[in-house]
């Protein structure tokens, strides 16, 4: 998988396609969950079996092994209910949602990530469905 993605790293060089010309780049998983960074300033580095994306404050890191695809777009790739986008819904999700009815406010990606009942309202609401899309997966 390294040999490939630097393979492909070293083509986009030549590629009149840059990172620039889109918005995200999102990672997709083995298992299939997908987690996107946003494109335009990001550095990808590889350090053992890791590949580290950081933009910012933002930063992603995934087991080359673990690492289906990647792709840049122009719209986010997110699994809802993944507040804090690393890929998985879990208690940390929850504890964020409940976190900003508390006052502690969310960046405006990971709000749309946490109304996972689409009500465009962040409310105990969500936190129901969420904890019930935990339980049944």
């Amino acid at each position: 998988m390294r040999q490939l993605l630097t393979t492909i790293l070293a083509l986009t060089l030549f590629l009149p396609m840059y990172g620039d010309d889109y918005e995200h780049l999102t990672f997709v998983r083995n298992d299939g969950t997908k987690v996107s960074i946003t494109a335009v300033g990001t550095v990808i580095t590889f350090t053992d079996d890791l590949l580290t994306a950081v933009n910012g404050e933002e930063s992603r890191q995934l087991s080359l092994d673990d690492l289906s695809k990647m792709y840049f777009t122009n719209s986010a790739s997110f699994l809802l209910g993944d507040v804090n986008n690393d890929g998985y819904i879990n208690v940390v999700d929850v504890m964020l949602i409940v976190d900003n009815i508390l006052g502690h406010p969310l960046d405006a990606t990971s709000s749309e990530r946490a109304d996972v009942d689409g009500d465009s309202i962040i409310s105990v609401t969500d936190v129901t469905a969420l904890v019930s899309l935990i339980l049944n997966n």
